[in-house]
């Protein structure tokens, strides 16, 4: 789900059906005002794992993921005042399970995730002006189910996630846009996959629960200064394939 410019939400894709995995090409906005859901224009491609961002100019961008065919490459992008989406430049890599940001500058940064052979350390950035994704500095580790956030200053933080054999990986790195290279920062505490992380006001990051064999309650905070992991309060619940958001009070 992302946050249109005007405050509705827009929900895509994932599976369906009780029968068993039924990959969804449909789309639906969510109004505050009124409390209510409404469908709008259908994906081009039915797709679950992908990721969605929103763009500098209020539309967005979702790419990757997997259908019924495989790990996709393919990437489409809606257009709020058409409701319909309109096919755009292909990953250079398909993937899945992976993560993708908005840059400073306004382009998108993909790594990662599963390639449909293994765990890709591979990195792209997409230009929404060209429309074409470029190939930049490789991860230091191939890693996915993992998280990623930009920092205040415009670099990027990857950690966590597994391997192809579900090892389960505490390891950090920074992306620099300028540079375009991954170097190495302060690992994590705790080694996990499938949980959550979040930039703060503070230009802190915060990382939560998800799972190194069983769900986590444990949390830690990045000092992006110090480059160091540190403990915080920890979930009532242990949880793994959650969801985090920030609130208004920051």
């Amino acid at each position: 789900m992302v946050v249109l410019l005007d405050g509705t939400i827009l929900a895509a894709g994932g599976y369906g059906s009780p029968q068993g995995y039924t990959f969804l090409d449909s789309v639906e906005v969510y109004s505050p005002a009124t409390g209510t859901w409404a469908a709008t224009g259908s994906l081009g491609t039915a797709r679950a794992h992908f990721q969605m961002v929103l763009l500098p100019d209020g539309s967005v961008l979702a790419a990757g993921g997997t259908s019924n065919t495989g790990v996709l490459s393919s990437a489409e992008i809606y257009s709020p005042a058409m409701r319909k989406w309109v096919a755009t430049g292909l990953l250079r890599t398909p993937r899945k399970y992976f993560q993708m940001v908005v840059l400073h500058d306004g382009s998108i940064l993909a790594a990662g995730g599963l390639d449909g052979v293994g765990a890709t350390n591979s990195s792209e950035v997409f230009d929404p002006n060209a429309g074409n994704w470029t190939a930049t500095g490789s991860l230091m580790t191939g890693r996915l189910r993992f998280q990623m956030v930009v920092l205040t200053e415009g670099t990027v933080l990857a950690t966590g996630g597994t391997d192809d054999e579900f090892g389960f990986s505490a390891l950090a790195e920074v992306y620099n846009p300028t540079r375009q290279t991954w170097t190495a920062t302060g690992a994590l505490a705790n080694a996990r996959a499938n949980f959550q992380m979040l930039s703060l006001r503070s230009g802190f990051v915060l990382a939560a629960g998800g799972t190194n064999g069983s769900s986590l309650t444990s949390a830690e905070m990045y000092s992006p200064t110090t480059g160091v992991w540190a403990a915080t309060g920890m979930l009532t619940t242990a949880r793994a394939e959650f969801q985090m958001v920030g609130t208004a009070n920051g």
